[in-house]
């Protein structure tokens, strides 16, 4: 590696093993994989691959929507090392991901908007049992929730719609709410061909100096003062 940041990136939070594994969101996790009810899901975007029915079991979100404790670990290790204060998250689906981000010793605040308002209110009691105190949880779809959104964020999530056209209009919302030291993760961008292009576009971007392909998920950084590098990184 040649950028002396993407290193320091590798070293500290890739390849790192002194973390705390949240046990308390991986309980979390296992009880709801063990709940059948089922409740019916609003999707404003691409929808599921997996279910098709909007009549869903809350385990079989858990199982096929919720971020793996494995990422969940590692984006942890994330917001930490780089002291990352204020998060933004774009798809709260059950709340696990966002416990992972809310958990984050450095950070303040989590912003986090679900669209399906059944989905939400299990994630808001997900909170409450978790102790999430910094997080607030926004219902609706991600533009009319985002309006009137201000705030400058050192870390960005977007996992929701998955259309190529929102992405990007959701990609150049965070560029103007990020500073040049913040992340954007965007998930599943090798999903369809339509997010495999807003990758593409993406990264392209004149101001997009750092970007990192996990494939599941990429990371992209402004950091004017780094040389325009992509690197494609084993997780």
């Amino acid at each position: 590696m040649h950028s002396p940041f993407l290193y320091e990136f590798y070293q500290k939070v890739v390849r790192r093993k002194n973390y705390v594994r949240q046990p308390e969101i991986e309980s979390l996790r296992s009880s709801l994989l063990q709940r059948k009810a089922k409740i019916r899901v609003t999707d404003y975007g691409a929808g599921s691959r997996v279910q098709a029915n909007d009549l869903r079991s809350i385990a079989s979100i858990t199982r096929t929507a919720s971020m793996p404790r494995k990422k969940g670990m590692f984006l942890n290790r994330l917001l930490e090392y780089y002291e990352c204060r204020t998060v933004l998250e774009l798809g709260t689906s059950l709340g696990i991901g966002t416990a992972y981000f809310s958990k984050a010793r450095t950070v303040n605040s989590v912003l986090t908007i679900e669209g399906c308002p059944n989905i939400a209110q299990i994630a808001k009691e997900n909170f409450d049992g978790l102790n999430c105190s910094n997080v607030e949880l926004r219902v609706g779809r991600f533009d009319k929730a985002l309006k009137g959104v201000n705030q400058v964020f050192d870390f960005v999530y977007i996992d929701g719609n998955h259309l190529e056209g929102a992405t990007l209009e959701y990609f150049k919302f965070a560029l103007e709410h990020t500073h040049e030291d913040s992340f954007i993760v965007f998930d599943d961008i090798n999903w369809s061909d339509g997010m495999k292009s807003a990758w593409k576009k993406i990264i392209a971007q004149p101001n997009v100096h750092v970007s990192m392909d996990f494939f599941q998920f990429g990371i992209v950084c402004k950091r004017p003062t780094q040389r325009k590098q992509d690197f494609t990184i084993k997780f």
